[in-house]
């Protein structure tokens, strides 16, 4: 059978090419839409007021990815009773904008409205500790190693698996389940973070998961093919020395990342794996300036 071929050549271009994963992920809004603050579990804007894809804000490129947040007690207000309306609306959007979603499930915040759900903290232990941001007042931290906890908030990533684990929009999951905002800085055993690793990738099997890069966290979450995701990279600030290096001076490029990823063995991870790094105050300043 006689084969025809057809020489094509593209052609050349200077315009940016938004191919999928290139480049910097916009948080909790789609391209062009007025940027959010860091905590922020919706968007600043309704769904339905957000301009038309693909109008970019001057001076930024466009992305492939949009990363939204939401904390347990937002789509889970009652035990049992789940309200995923916000994410079933951003996934419509992510259609119209022409992005995937990476999601985040957070057990809980340090600001008001996103703290661990009132039904949990009044049926299962509780641990009482100082807020981070507002330092008269008490927040309630669940016992990360009990098996009530990875029975109730499990049960809530199950539930999230369920409804949208197969939908052709979720790019990527984060995977977040002790301390605040889920970054890892919390008392957990690494049997529970296999638990919980596991358990991810059961309800999203499709899915990229990605890990915080705390050692027991991440050592867990390769096993089942995750990558990894750090915050602040940038982060080069001088804490009262003149001298980066010093002991002083800790910051996340020198004294986090390359610790943490060595302690898990996580070197060369991201060959097999995505890396997504949320870029530091550092850099945004350079931007503004």
């Amino acid at each position: 059978m006689a084969y025809a071929f057809r020489r094509v050549r593209p052609t050349p271009t200077r315009r940016f090419l938004n191919n999928p994963h290139r480049g910097i992920c916009t948080f909790n809004c789609f391209n062009g839409d007025p940027l959010t603050l860091l905590g922020q579990a919706r968007p600043a804007v309704p769904h339905t007021e957000m301009p038309a894809y693909p109008f970019v804000a001057e001076g930024y490129l466009p992305s492939s990815v949009a990363h939204f947040r939401w904390c347990w007690a937002e789509l889970e207000p009652e035990e049992g009773q789940f309200d995923f309306s916000p994410v079933e609306q951003t996934l419509e959007q992510c259609v119209k904008r022409g992005q995937s979603l990476c999601v985040r499930l957070m057990p809980y915040g340090d600001s008001l409205g996103t703290r661990l759900p009132a039904w949990y903290a009044r049926r299962y232990a509780v641990i009482p500790t100082e807020s981070r941001t507002h330092k008269t007042e008490i927040i309630h931290e669940p016992d990360f190693n009990s098996k009530d906890y990875l029975e109730r908030y499990g049960g809530f990533i199950r539930e999230f698996g369920r409804r949208f684990g197969s939908h052709p929009m979720l790019d990527a999951i984060d995977m977040a389940f002790s301390g605040v905002w889920g970054e890892g800085d919390a008392s957990c055993s690494e049997e529970q973070c296999a638990h919980f690793a596991k358990l991810y990738r059961e309800a999203f099997p499709g899915a990229m998961l990605l890990s915080q890069p705390e050692p027991a966290h991440l050592r867990t979450a390769l096993g089942v093919g995750a990558g990894w995701r750090a915050d602040s990279f940038g982060d080069m600030r001088v804490s009262g020395s003149a001298v980066v290096s010093k002991d002083a001076s800790w910051n996340h490029m020198y004294d986090v990342y390359p610790r943490d990823l060595a302690a898990a063995g996580a070197t060369e991870a991201w060959k097999k794996a995505p890396v997504f790094l949320e870029v530091s105050s550092d850099l945004l300043r350079s931007r503004v300036n």
